[in-house]
């Protein structure tokens, strides 16, 4: 369901509902037949609100389409078609709207004629490990555009961390967005979980899910902070066909109270498993940092934050030296 200038409309089927004033309208649109309606929509373009409409045909089938309706035709306006098993969910971002598309975690970009691919969760995705959205599992909360990651109603294994996700950036114009897991369930699971629904109150939000046989609602505590939060760099090579030494990894911070610790790890090579690095913290430039020279050709670094209850490290600064070897 989505109210779209004050009607609201409902998917059934191939066919969408309406009600305005209390007054229920059947078959209001009708589309393709073999197509079941998976979410809907509001969509502004120019200065008209369009319904849009994502649908899937079979779970076996890998062709999807996104139609906009400019709610008062006959039929849709215009139609995109995907070679992807289903839109899963539509989610709302300032000014424009993301699509979650398909089994494998793929986001969209929706301008109101097509659908362009701009993400991926990165994971190991099978026909056995694979990913849905939930079409209600999708909030804008504080400017961050949030969606819930679950494991796929056929699935039997988990490709990726499962839990409420944002593709977020402070300042559109500078900064690229970037994915984040940005809450874990209350279980402290990222496996195995089902987000239902994702709801706000005002600077509240909550979280509906399932884990295994365990399930519940959760609502944010912002006071609370998550132990073991952590960031991962991209493979790092600055040119590979150069030897090259990565002397110093440094991570400078705000506040780094008692009982909590920034951890640095390391992976050279496209190694399986992270390395723990030993640290060293200066309290006078407020940065922890290692020492250690490793010549490799891909590099990646991981920065994980240990809080303690409401206490939290604050990072506002990580720098990585790299050198060429000498001959």
């Amino acid at each position: 369901m989505v109210i779209v200038d004050n009607i609201l409309y409902i998917g059934d089927g191939y066919q969408i509902h309406q009600v305005l004033d209390g007054t229920y309208t059947a078959n209001a649109l009708d589309l393709i037949t073999t197509e079941r309606i998976r979410c809907l929509a509001s969509f502004l373009g120019g200065s008209t609100y369009y319904l849009v409409a994502g649908t899937i045909i079979d779970d076996n089938v890998n062709k999807s389409t996104v139609y906009r309706w400019n709610t008062w035709s006959s039929s849709w306006s215009i139609g995109d078609d995907i070679e992807e098993v289903g839109v899963n969910a539509f989610i709302p971002t300032d000014n424009y709207l993301l699509a979650s598309c398909g089994f494998n975690s793929n986001i969209y970009s929706y301008d109101g004629m097509v659908l362009s691919l701009i993400n991926q969760i990165p994971g190991d995705y099978t026909n056995v490990n694979y990913t849905t959205i939930n079409p209600n599992a999708v909030a804008y909360f504080q400017g961050k555009p949030l969606f819930g990651i679950s494991r796929g109603a056929s699935a039997t294994g988990d490709p990726t961390e499962e839990g409420v996700y944002s593709y977020a950036t402070s300042n559109a114009s500078l900064y690229p967005r970037i994915l984040n897991l940005e809450y874990v369930i209350s279980q402290n699971k990222t496996v195995n979980v089902e987000i239902g629904a994702i709801a706000q109150l005002g600077n509240l939000i909550f979280v509906s899910w399932k884990e295994d046989t365990n399930y519940g609602v959760d609502v944010l505590d912002m006071a609370n902070r998550y132990s073991g939060a952590y960031l991962e760099s991209r493979v790092i090579f600055a040119d590979r066909s150069i030897p090259e030494v990565y002397s110093k990894i440094s991570v400078g911070y705000v506040e780094l109270p008692e009982d909590t610790e920034i951890k640095i790890y390391t992976k050279e090579n496209y190694a399986d498993s992270w390395t723990e690095q030993t640290t060293i913290t200066d309290t006078i430039r407020q940065i922890v940092y290692t020492d250690n020279k490793v010549d490799c050709f891909a590099y990646e670094v991981k920065i994980g934050l240990t809080c303690s209850g409401t206490s939290t490290p604050i990072v506002d600064d990580i720098q990585i030296k790299i050198s060429e070897t000498q001959s």
